[in-house]
């Protein structure tokens, strides 16, 4: 079976890309995403969006896309089967 990679001009040219992570340990990786402006749409769990967003220099400046052409909109869905 043979795989194939995405380089990152190839990820670059895709015009929507939905990163997709869970867990605290995922923080590093997801920050140097956002900041590359390689994802558009972050959905990821609690503990993640929460080490994203207390970050020191999170990398959030002007709250354009990755394009500059479209502003992104968070949404926050809780677990309530946690209650």
């Amino acid at each position: 079976m043979a795989t194939r990679a995405l380089t990152l001009d190839d990820v670059r040219n895709i015009p929507t890309v939905v990163g997709i992570a869970a867990g605290r340990e995922k923080v590093d990786g997801l920050r140097a995403a956002l900041r590359g402006r390689l994802i558009d749409v972050l959905v990821c769990d609690a503990a993640a969006a929460r080490g994203v967003l207390n970050a020191d220099g999170a990398g959030v400046t002007n709250g354009l896309g990755r394009q500059g052409e479209r502003r992104p909109t968070a949404h926050v869905a809780t677990d309530r089967s946690a209650s």
